[in-house]
């Protein structure tokens, strides 16, 4: 069976293109739930400056739980599989950010680090992963035009503040996330390939995507 995980920032498009990538070879497609009640409580509380802040521990842990059960879930499958951000970013990129500022304490990162140590001890890593990447005034431009579309994720509406650097330091950790993984991966500037719209561009992206899996 083939594993390719999509990561990267909000707004970058990984939801569109594990999507394109489960339609055109035929994955199953294992895609995250991206909202929650604790995703809004955590960026108000990000907004009015709350440190630390037990929802940003909570969330935390929410999707570390529900990222390692999709993983499992993902082994155990039969055939081959794609997924839309991984557990791995949990630990190196979200919890991480979020105690260096002080928004989880250190107790409670420590017993999230626990928690994740044991979740991963029986998980192999995906035969190739997907970074997406674009500067921060695409993924603005882009959270703008999917809050009209979906109200849903009304939660997202503080990261288009001026005086919000949630998206840039999310990008600075994962450039360096990146940098220091260590299996098969794949770099795709999605603000260069627009792999929504144009099918051109999704036909490089998946050609790309096609010579690293399936003809090593």
């Amino acid at each position: 069976m083939v594993f390719i995980a999509v990561v990267g920032n909000i707004g970058v498009g990984k939801s569109t293109l594990v999507k394109k990538i489960a339609e055109r070879f035929g994955f199953r497609l294992f895609i995250e739930k991206a909202d929650s009640p604790l995703l809004a409580k955590f960026y108000k509380d990000m907004e009015k400056g709350v440190k630390p802040s037990e929802n940003a521990y909570l969330l935390q842990l929410h999707y570390l739980l529900i990222r390692a059960t999709m993983h499992l879930d993902m082994q155990h499958y039969e055939g081959d599989s794609v997924q839309d951000r991984t557990i791995y970013e949990d630990a190196t990129i979200f919890a991480k950010h979020q105690y260096e500022l002080g928004f989880i304490s250190n107790k409670r990162y420590k017993d999230y680090l626990d928690i994740f140590e044991k979740c991963v001890k029986s998980l192999r890593e995906p035969d190739l992963l997907i970074f997406l990447t674009a500067p921060v005034d695409v993924l603005k431009e882009r959270i703008k035009k999917r809050l009209k579309e979906d109200k849903s994720r009304v939660s997202e509406k503080p990261l288009l503040n001026p005086k919000n650097n949630y998206l840039k330091d999310l990008n600075e950790s994962y450039f360096h996330f990146m940098n220091n993984y260590g299996g098969e991966k794949i770099l795709i500037p999605s603000s260069d390939f627009n792999f929504v719209d144009n099918p051109r561009d999704l036909e490089i992206v998946l050609d790309k995507i096609r010579e690293k899996i399936f003809e090593k």
